[in-house]
C-alpha cells in the first residue's frame, strides 16, 4: 500500500513538473474582423450548418503567402457526452486541397455531427506549451 502511495506521488510530482507551463488561451473569431493567427495568417468566422448528418462550416482565412493548412489543426467540439471530432473533409477555394493561396481562401470543413451542439475550433500551437484555441461564432 505504501509503495503504491508512493508511486501515485511520485506520478503526480512527474506530470505536475512537466505540465507546469502549460498555457492554452481561447480567442474569439467574429464574422466582422479578421483574428491575427500568426504573422502571415489571419481567419474569420462565416457560416454553420447542418445537413444530412454532417456538420458544414465556412471560414475566411487571409494568408500572405502561399502555404499549407491541414484539417488536423480543427476539431469539432459537440458537447460534454459526444467530445470532440476529427475534420473530415477540408476544401479550400472549392478544391480538396491544404494548399492556401496568397489573400483570401474560402475554406469549407466537414465533419459528422454527433451530438446536439456543435463548437468549431482551430488548435495553434505558437511555441512549446502554449496552445491557442480559436472558437469560430458561426452565423447559422
Amino acid at each position: 500500500m505504501l509503495l503504491c502511495l508512493l508511486g501515485l506521488f511520485l506520478s503526480k510530482k512527474h506530470i505536475d513538473q512537466v505540465y507546469r507551463n502549460l498555457q492554452v488561451a481561447q480567442t474569439e473569431v467574429s464574422q466582422t474582423a479578421y483574428s491575427k493567427v500568426s504573422q502571415n495568417l489571419a481567419v474569420k468566422s462565416g457560416q454553420g450548418k447542418t445537413e444530412r448528418g454532417n456538420y458544414l462550416a465556412t471560414i475566411y482565412v487571409k494568408a500572405k503567402t502561399g502555404q499549407k493548412l491541414s484539417r488536423n489543426d480543427f476539431y469539432l467540439y459537440q458537447g460534454l457526452k459526444e467530445g470532440t471530432t476529427m475534420i473530415d473533409s477540408l476544401k479550400i477555394n472549392g478544391q480538396a486541397t491544404s494548399r492556401l493561396r496568397s489573400g483570401v481562401n474560402k475554406v469549407q470543413v466537414k465533419a459528422l455531427k454527433n451530438g446536439n451542439e456543435q463548437y468549431l475550433y482551430l488548435l495553434v500551437n505558437p511555441k512549446k506549451g502554449k496552445y491557442v484555441k480559436y472558437h469560430f461564432n458561426l452565423q447559422k
